[in-house]
This record gives structure tokens, sequence and C-alpha cells, in this order.
């Protein structure tokens, strides 16, 4: 048997070692997405955030996902991060989804309780960058992967995610690749559907078995370009020498992985050729079967054993002296060992309705089992899923031994209305000095100074209210016949009659389900009352934890405005109404009834049209004038004199009396203008009436 030096021997089980352990590899990830800020509410980064997290667990990562934190949350996230890695070793992956910045070539990531004040306290409210890569720099890892969809200067208002800049430029550490939403200093789109175009495009690629890391993220360039039109481009900074490979490649048996020494990085291995067997002293045997036993490095013996060292790979020299593209250094520092910590231990258990939920305890890395040994008196992010019920989360303090507790999910699925960002400022609120139609409830003219808010796109759709009233079982107005009327109050046409010969009636028989009309779900839901709509928003503030409210009267005529103080906004005359607005125009009803009073346009509809059918106003709202009128917080006032000027609804006068704004598809041209109000009693309602909410900073 031919004898082999012992030095050589663990030079050799070294160089074998990373094959052994990264068919196990330890893969962690934290993913971060902060969309609840005060000054500029996002949709997308909590879902970004979400989704992000389920891929990830399904390519093996271990997850610690954190949403809308701030700063203190965000800075005890990444330290924890960075132990976890420094501990485990192998692939560290940080994704972030939120408002970012960058000031003087630094990017910043804005926690949900930075202010957005002055801009030379960014540097000391947010978290760097460069300390999320400090963090995974110092592990070792076999890769960092940092991914930031987070190129916003807050709180510039846009459909898109970022004003001027963008994010600036990062150096990526050796063994580390750092992708972007978009090029340094250019903005990423975030989207109108579920997730931000980066983030959607990027989830569909990991969701594609035996893609390299290259492969997707090329893959996720171009649909990101396509989407865009070419308006945004992801952009890396990689250092990366090797590729890799987050699943195996389809139709390939699997392979163990190498490290590559210059890099650090998982990479398909190569045959391993037959060694032959060393003769051994048997105190060495022990330390080959403890490696040959998958035991991590962190946790053997190691003293005379040559490592890898972290230098820079100096080639010239390497291939001059015909070295491999390692460079060894002899270390002979005895390892590092953590102290036991005697922290007192308490056990959670959490029984679920319906059991197969998943749970989740968000900051930390262990996965939850029943129960579950943690520390005692710390707090725990309980976070519990399920799809097609609404999603359970609260912080547990353990201050008992044993902590049980009983959580029932409420069977249902809820869509949010899509937001965007307005920001605020004065305006003049009232009749313009050239609009002749000014009715006496609509003076004086004043200036209206108004706070940041997000606005839904589009009033509140059948399909939404439908999610409502099937996980409450709420009965509308219209069905328990409120306020001493029956049903809905509908148009009633008996065909080749104008507007002035046919009728408005109620009729019992008709609600938001049956307006009179057909509709879909997408159309806006109507014969609505001000209870019904005051009634949905609390369900959905309380079902999500967003406080949606209706808006007040000063932020309606504000958002309908867009910039705009012309009378029928950015429609130059009543004749351009029907490019934005569903009005009484020269379209037939199914009957072949025509309006009395028309403008003099076809806008294609008769009865109300789905939502987003017109062009968007300056601020990206659709049907704020005509489709239907709208339902406000505010208590209806006979004139504008002592109503408000810091955007908040009115509260003085009879509750019971309420206003609508922005006309309706019955109306004609003088109720479209954008200082028109309307009246009515809280439990009214019309095939006409419908309403749409907001956020605002405030709360």
């Amino acid at each position: 048997m031919i004898k082999t030096p012992y030095n050589i021997l663990c030079f050799l089980l070294l160089m074998l070692l990373p094959g052994l352990l990264m068919a196990q590899e330890h893969k962690l990830a934290l993913v971060i997405g902060n969309g609840q800020y005060a000054d500029s509410p996002l949709s997308n980064p909590i879902n970004d955030a979400a989704d992000m997290a389920d891929v990830l667990e399904n390519l093996g990562f271990t997850v610690m996902l954190h949403t809308d934190a701030n700063r203190r949350e965000m800075g005890s996230a990444i330290r924890e991060f960075g132990r976890e890695l420094k501990r485990q070793r192998g692939v560290g992956l940080f994704y972030y989804a939120g408002h970012g910045m960058q000031i003087d070539g630094a990017n910043y990531l804005i926690p949900t309780d930075t202010p957005m004040n002055e801009e030379d306290e960014v540097p000391y409210e947010s978290v760097d960058v460069r300390s999320v890569l400090a963090k995974m720099e110092s592990a070792g890892n076999a890769l960092n992967l940092v991914i930031l969809d987070a190129c916003r200067n807050n709180p510039f208002p846009s459909r898109f995610r970022s004003a001027n800049r963008g994010l600036a430029r990062v150096e990526a550490p050796i063994g580390s690749l750092v992708v972007y939403a978009t090029a340094p200093g250019s903005v990423a789109a975030d989207g109108d559907g579920r997730n931000g175009v980066f983030t959607g495009a990027l989830l569909e690629q990991l969701r594609t078995k035996g893609l390299s890391l290259t492969e997707t993220i090329r893959r996720t360039r171009a649909a990101v370009v396509k989407l865009t039109q070419g308006k945004q481009v992801p952009w890396e900074s990689s250092s990366l020498l090797k590729d890799y490979y987050f699943s195996p490649k389809p139709d390939t048996a699997p392979q163990l992985a190498t490290r590559s020494a210059v890099n650090n990085l998982a990479v398909p291995a190569a045959p391993t050729p037959e060694v032959p067997a060393p003769v051994q002293p048997a105190a060495q045997e022990s330390r080959s079967e403890r490696l040959l036993e998958n035991e991590p490095l962190a946790m053997l013996d190691t003293t005379n054993v040559t490592r890898l060292s972290k230098r820079p790979l100096d080639t010239e020299n390497a291939r001059a002296d015909n070295r491999s593209d390692a460079i060894l250094e002899q270390d002979n520092s005895p390892p590092t060992r953590r102290a036991p910590r005697n922290v007192a231990k308490a056990t959670l258990t959490v029984n679920v309705d319906p059991p197969d939920a998943r749970i989740r305890i968000m900051n930390i890395v262990e996965k939850y089992q029943a129960g579950i040994a943690l520390d005692k008196a710390r707090s725990y992010d309980l976070y519990v899923t399920r799809p097609g019920y609404a999603p359970y989360r609260q912080n547990i303090l353990l201050d008992k031994d044993a902590t049980d507790i009983d959580i029932v999910l409420k069977n249902q699925s809820i869509t949010e209305p899509q937001m965007t960002t307005i920001t605020g400022g004065r305006y003049t609120m009232g009749c313009t000095k050239t609009d002749d139609a000014c009715a006496a409830f609509e003076k004086p003219r004043h200036s209206v100074t108004v706070s940041t808010f997000s606005m839904s796109l589009t009033e509140v759709t059948v399909a939404q209210f439908d999610e409502f009233v099937t996980g409450t079982g709420y009965t509308t107005d219209a069905e328990k016949n409120a306020g001493n009327n029956s049903g809905c109050f509908v148009w009633s046409d008996s065909g080749g009659i104008s507007r002035s010969a046919a009728r408005w009636k109620w009729d019992k028989t008709k609600s938001w389900k049956n307006p009179g009309y057909s509709q879909t779900p997408e159309h806006p839901v109507s014969c609505i009352s001000w209870n019904d709509a005051n009634n949905y928003t609390q369900w959905l503030a309380q079902q999500t934890g967003r406080p949606y409210a209706l808006p007040s009267e000063s932020e309606w005529e504000f958002a309908a405005r867009g910039n705009s103080q012309g009378v029928f906004g950015h429609a130059a005359s009543a004749s351009r109404l029907c490019t934005i607005a569903n009005v009484a125009d020269n379209t037939k009803s199914p009957s072949g009834s025509k309006w009395s009073n028309r403008i003099n346009c076809n806008d294609r509809y008769w009865f109300s049209a789905p939502t987003a059918s017109f062009v968007a106003n300056d601020f990206g709202l659709f049907d704020m004038q005509g489709n239907l009128w709208e339902w406000v917080a505010d208590v209806w006032a006979d004139d504008l004199s002592g109503t408000p000027r810091d955007g908040n609804a009115n509260t003085k006068g009879s509750g019971d009396t309420r206003v609508l704004r922005g006309g309706g598809w019955d109306s004609a041209a003088n109720r479209a203008r954008l200082s028109s109000r309307s009246r009515s009693d809280i439990t009214n309602r019309a095939s006409m009436t419908g309403f749409r909410l907001v956020l605002r900073k405030s709360q």
C-alpha cells in the first residue's frame, strides 16, 4: 500500500471537504419589504417580500422575513443575519424592496420610521447598504447575493419607484453579486399587479428549474426591458468567477459541488480521481473520520492545517510560477468557539384552524415546530398564513415556561385596491372665475393645503365589495330597505325616449348585485350608500392593518384636478370629456333612448363602464369624473365658507347628510365640473353612487 504523508492527507481532505459539505450547503436569506411609509406608502413591497420568501424557501433557503420594519428592527435583523452567516457559512442572500436613495454616492435603505425632512438626516436614520455587504463579506461565504428593488428617491410622487437619481453603483466584494432593479441613477417601475416589475420577473425566473445565476439575471433583465419598453434595465455588479445553480440542471444526475479557492463560489464538481488509501496513525484516523462525516469545519481541530487565504489573487505571478489558482498560507491559530449562553427557555405551541396553515416566527432562523424552545422574556414575531385566508400576525412575549396560542384564520381572500401616492400641496378649491355654472354651495373659492396621501387608482369594484360581503355576511342598505326606501334608485327606460321623458325610481329588486344593468367583477360597485361605503372601509382596514378611509372633499378635489385649475380638469372643454369620463353623451341606451342636454361626444357607454376604461388624469387616477358619483367623508355644508382649510373632512352639521363628488354616467356637463358637489342621506343609494379610498400620512 502506498503511504501518504500526514500533511498531504490533511491537504487532500481539506480540498475534498467543501465538495462533501456543499451537497447540504447552508443557504440563509434575509428578506425585507417596507411599504407602510408615513409620507409615501407603497403597494407592492410587502407582496414582493412575501413571494420572494416563499420562492427562496422552496429553493432550500432558511428565510428571515421582515415587513414594514423600522430602523431598530432592520438593524437587529441584519446583525442576526450576519451572525448566522458567520456561524453556518454557505450561501447568503439579502433581498430588499422599499424606498431607497443615494446621497453622495452611498446607498441607503429607508426604514418605515425614517423622517424624510432633511437630506443630511438620512445617513443617521436609515440603513447603509455597505453595512449589509460588510456583514456578508466577513462571514466568508461561498456566495453572497444582494438584490435591491429599491431605487426610489422618496418622497417624490410617481408611478415609478424613484424620482431623479436612483441608487449609486456599488462594487461587489470578491465572491459577491449585487443586483439592482434598474441601472444606477435610473428608476424602477412599481408595476400594476401584485409585484413590482423587476421582482415579478425575477420570481418567474427563480421558479424555473435548472437555471444558472447568470442566466436567471439575464432572463430577468430581458423580461423587464420588454415589459417597460426599454425604460428600465436591471443591472448587476459582480465579482464572481464561476456560475452558481440554486437548483440542479434538469435531466442531469445530482453532483457534488466544489468550492473555487479564488472566489469561494459553489460550482459543479469535476470527477474525483481515486486516491490510494493512506496508512495513518490511530490518532490521525479519528480526525479524518470526522472530516468524512461532514462535521462543520468551524468545529474541527484545525491546528497545523493549511487554510485558503482571502488575499486577492496575483494572477500574473500565479501563471509565472505555474501555481494553482489557490493561494495557501499557514494558519496555526486555534478555532474560535462560542461561549454557551445561560438563557432561560420557554416553549411555544401554536394551534391553528385550519390545521394545515403555515406557521413562521419571522425574527428567528429556526423553523417553527410545536413546543419549540425559545428564549424566555423575548418577543417573537408570529406569522400564520394559508392560501384563501386572511393572514394572522402578532408579537408574542414569552413570559411563561410554556405558552399555547389558539388561532382561527378567517376564510377569505382580500384584494386591496391599488394605490398611488399624491404629494400634498396648496391649491384653490371651488369654482373657477370662468365657471358660469357655479352654484352657491360651491363657493367661496378658497385656498386649501393638503398633506401627502395615497388614493386608490379606481373606484371600489364589484369583486372587491363581494369579498367584503362574503367574508362578513353584510347586508347593504338597499337589501334591507333602509331609510324608508325599497331597494335601489335606478334608471327606468321604456325605450325611444329622451332623458327628460324617462325617470328614475326605487326598485325593491335592485341592489349592488343587480343595479339595473349588466356588470362584470371589474365594474365599480354601485347602489352603495354612505353607510355601506364606510362599513367596507372599516372592514378592509381591520383585515389588512392599513388605515383605509374615505377621502375628504378637499383631498378628492385636489386629486381630481391633477395640477389643473380648469373647469373640467385636463379635458380642455366639455366636448373633450369623453376621453376621460363616462358621462351623458351621444351614446344611446340599449333600447334607443338619448340623453337630453347631452355632451357632444361619444364615450360608448350608457350605464357605468368597467373601471379604468378611460384615460387617467395627471396623478394616474381613473374615473374621477363621471362613471359613478363618489361618497366622501364630509358632512354636507351649504357653502364652503366654514369648511376646513387643512385638507381634513368637514364634521360640522348633521352627520346624516354627506357629500358626493365627481358626477356619474348620467351627468351632463355642468355636473362633470371638478367643483360640482351633491348631497344625500347616509342611507340613500343609486345605480350611479359608489366610492374610492385613501391612506393618509397622519394615519
